[in-house]
């Protein structure tokens, strides 16, 4: 026998009536005559304050997860973190239609919504508004706490949770302003079913659309729509370890101090935690404006802290994003400071994602990660399309605003970036605002990508890169950057060139001298297009000290005799400069410190617009037993022409009134065209070709 009562004061369901048909929870009610069902037996005019209730249905399906239909069941979730069963806030267990290995979860059957008066605005007339039923108002209480992190699987079935309010500031009681969202913490903590060695531990989040009130989701750190903080923990190095967030879909506004992302303010895996652990970010879609006064922001995650074997996978998602970091902090169309200096083994692979933004920082902005540093593990960025603009006081790029490497490898191969890039103070790139490598192992490849938009900035300005900068490598580092294109405007008053800002290569030690670095560096097949500009100089200490070229301001490295640094690359940038003495063609700058080595050693087949022989292709070149001596530069190293000379070859090798150009160009990467087109580079089967006439890049397919 079982009996099913209304509760008048929060209604366990609230349905009308049938009296032949039972539901999966057993009964259905009339609100309107408290009616009540006893064995299939109408009773009239009973009127009862609690909950008796017994063998009612939560897994209607069978599928071990928990139906949730009402806003108030998913208030119950938190009862019961790893999912087992329905738990009420009476202590109440419902578990009824769980299969016999038990349920693990929760799943969203309909639609719900915090408008619970339903008159359109999110207010104090609604349920959960003032959830802590104190006069707060601060909304609605996250699910999971470190002590107590959710631990269950979560499937919205395609269904919305809407108008999600929170406010929770330092003085909050329950929360003190940390981990806010949605959910405040998931956890990999294992559990009784899953804490033996060798064990899979899992927790998905799919299915499932959120929107927020208008006053959105605020907090103090860790704050993000859907998760407050995605926290792995445990001890044994053959546990698997994986957080799955799947087609997830995101609407709304978001502000904190520290860490507030648009899914997850902050993803942290602690230092003696030696599981194998994977985050999985796919098919979703987040519309968001989002801010935060002190530290990081992004579209996605705040702050990702990998101390230990983390591959993370962010693949097949749709960002647009409104980021503003106003504090010390840095912001990210997907990620806004990335830290792994501890996660040897790992790996980071952002890939196939589009993002819309508007990316502002008082300190660094990347169009997808604000700021990197460590990689210890490896980095991948590929074939996205980043779109709109990032501005920051200190760094910004295309992709990545400020990254350091210290070991391991990124790469960045077809991403595509139409935005425009502006660091007021520090390095600004069309792909990369500021790259140190330091260390023995490290190794970049960037391939394959193209930048449109204008790049600008105060310091060291560059197409693809700002600056590059590498200390205390070995012979095994390499940096290799091969067929990108920049296609746009370059504007700097200090280091600028279209396609790099500046190379350093070696620190300069106290005693006055450089000490030995040994990066292996290939810069090969690359073609620049449009107007490199020297800006006004406004500050008093970059004066006398500028670098301009077409191709790259400042280039400075240990030793040339390494060979094929710069090889077969086109530059058809027109530069105009101000006040610079050290302007070129294709260098302002070239230095390198041995006193034995020439140009050539690592110069060949180079081209540039030489702009009617007004500058040389080389401002400066400055070496050990050379001085500023430019005629070491010949024509088979580097070799400035006119536009209509560099448009007429129709194959390598060719001779003109100019000279021969394209020298031992390979047509397996280079397209000639007809004798009106400049050459075009070949990548994944389609020519990229430059049409000055309308400034801009042509595709033909091959």
């Amino acid at each position: 026998m079982f009996l099913c009562v209304k509760n008048t004061a929060r209604p366990l369901f609230s349905v009308f009536f049938l009296s032949v048909f039972l539901s999966p929870f057993g009964c259905f009610m009339s609100a309107a005559h408290s009616e009540i069902v006893v064995d299939n037996t109408v009773v009239d005019n009973i009127v009862v304050d609690k909950i008796v209730v017994d063998n009612i249905i939560v897994d209607s399906d069978g599928d071990g997860l928990i139906d949730i239909t009402t806003l108030e069941q998913l208030d119950w979730m938190r009862n019961n973190v790893f999912g087992t069963a329905l738990v009420d806030f009476s202590g109440n267990r419902y578990e009824e239609g769980c299969p016999g290995t038990g349920c693990f979860g929760y799943e969203l059957m309909a639609d719900l919504s915090f408008d619970t008066n339903d008159d359109g605005v999110i207010s104090p007339e609604d349920e959960y508004y003032d959830y802590d039923g104190d006069g707060s108002n601060s909304g609605w209480l996250p699910i999971g706490t470190l002590e107590n992190g959710f631990q269950a699987h979560f499937e919205g079935n395609g269904h919305r949770i809407s108008g999600l309010y929170i406010h929770r500031q330092n003085d909050d009681v329950e929360t003190q302003g940390k981990n806010i969202g949605l959910f405040g913490v998931v956890t990999t903590k294992a559990n009784s079913d899953s804490g033996l060695p060798g064990a899979s531990i899992n927790r998905f989040v799919r299915n499932l659309s959120v929107s927020t009130a208008k006053k959105g989701v605020s907090g103090v750190s860790n704050v993000g729509v859907l998760i407050g903080k995605v926290n792995f923990e445990g001890s044994d190095d053959s546990t698997t370890a994986l957080v799955d967030l799947e087609n997830i879909n995101i609407i709304g506004f978001v502000n904190g101090e520290v860490d507030v992302g648009g899914i997850i303010g902050e993803v942290l895996i602690e230092p003696w935690y030696v599981a194998n652990n994977f985050l999985f970010i796919t098919e979703s879609q987040i519309s968001i404006a989002l801010n935060s006064t002190i530290g990081n922001a992004a579209g996605m995650i705040g702050l990702l802290r990998n101390d230990h074997r983390l591959t993370a996978l962010i693949k097949n998602n749709d960002i647009e994003a409104e980021v503003a970091a106003l504090g010390n902090g840095s912001a990210g169309g997907v990620i806004g400071y990335f830290d792994d200096y501890q996660s040897a083994g790992g790996k980071i692979e952002i890939i196939d994602n589009t993002l819309y933004g508007h990316l502002d920082s008082k300190r660094i902005a990347g169009g997808v990660i604000g700021e990197g540093v460590g990689f210890a593990a490896n980095l991948e960025l590929g074939r996205n399309i980043v779109m709109g603009s990032v501005t920051a006081l200190s760094s910004a790029g295309g992709l990545i605003g400020w990254s350091y490497l210290l070991e391991g490898r990124f790469d960045a191969y077809q991403n595509r970036v139409f935005s425009d890039i502006y660091a007021q103070l520090g390095c600004s790139g069309g792909i990369v605002g500021d790259h140190i490598a330091l260390g023995a192992d490290v190794h970049t490849h960037w391939k394959e990508n193209i930048s449109y938009g204008t790049v600008s900035g105060g310091s060291s300005t560059g197409g693809l890169v700002g600056c590059y900068k590498a200390y205390h490598t070995e012979p095994v580092a390499s940096s290799i950057m091969e067929r990108n294109i920049v296609v746009g405007n370059v504007r700097g008053e200090h280091r600028v060139g279209g396609f790099m800002g500046s190379f350093l290569e070696g620190d300069y030690s106290e005693e006055g001298s450089y000490e030995d670095t040994f990066l292996r560096v290939r810069i090969h097949n690359n073609m620049v297009a449009g107007r490199v500009f020297e800006k006004k100089v406004i500050h008093d200490f970059i004066i006398g000290k500028q670098a301009v070229g077409g191709f790259v301001g400042s280039f400075v490295i240990r030793e040339s005799s390494i060979k094929d640094v710069f090889v077969n690359n086109l530059s058809l940038m027109a530069v105009r400069i101000k006040a610079s003495e050290r302007a070129g063609g294709f260098f302002g700058l070239l230095q390198w410190r041995d006193d034995v080595s020439t140009p050539e050693v690592f110069l060949s087949g180079n081209y540039h617009f030489n702009q009617r022989g007004f500058l040389p292709s080389v401002g400066e070149l400055n070496a050990p037993g050379l001085g500023t001596v430019t005629e070491a530069i010949t024509e088979q190293s580097v070799f400035g022409a006119r536009y209509v000379d560099l448009k007429y070859p129709e194959g390598p090798n060719a001779w003109c009134d100019a000279g021969v150009l394209y020298e031992s160009w390979d047509e397996k990467v280079w397209s000639f065209g007809r004798s009106d087109q400049f050459p075009g580079l070949i990548i994944d089967g389609v020519v990229y070709r430059y049409n000055k006439k309308i400034k801009t890049l042509e595709e033909e397919m091959m």
